[in-house]
């Protein structure tokens, strides 16, 4: 980890950032505050850290109906995905019976859908 001073982050005096992180993703600790305005990019810059910094394959899907990208894993001996569904929160954030069940949801209609149907991911 690296100490970086002065670090206007969230105020505080200092940051610790890892040698394995690109600095352009720090942005996503204020913009994960930032409320609804923010939501968008912030959907998009987690999945692009996600596959450019961790090495998933993945998408960003994020319209109605649909959690916000996909990533997941190739060739390994058991490859595994998970569903993204990010919150940019002005203040903490609980979750909520309504948005846990929003994921089983996700899966549930993902598996019955027909593959013909236009918004299948």
């Amino acid at each position: 980890m690296t100490r970086l001073k002065n670090s206007i982050l969230f105020g505080y005096p200092y940051a610790y950032v890892s040698n394995q992180l690109h600095q352009y993703y720090l942005v996503l600790i204020p913009m994960s505050f930032s409320g609804r305005e923010g939501s968008r990019l912030f959907e998009m810059k987690t999945v692009e850290l996600l596959v450019d910094q961790c090495g998933f394959d993945g998408l960003r899907l994020g319209e109605a109906d649909r959690p916000d990208g996909l990533i997941f894993t190739r060739e390994l001996a058991e490859d595994y995905g998970i569903i993204i569904d990010t919150k940019a929160y002005s203040k903490n954030f609980n979750i909520p019976r309504q948005e846990a069940d929003k994921m089983t949801r996700y899966i549930n209609e993902n598996i019955l859908r027909d593959p013909r149907h236009s918004s299948k991911w």
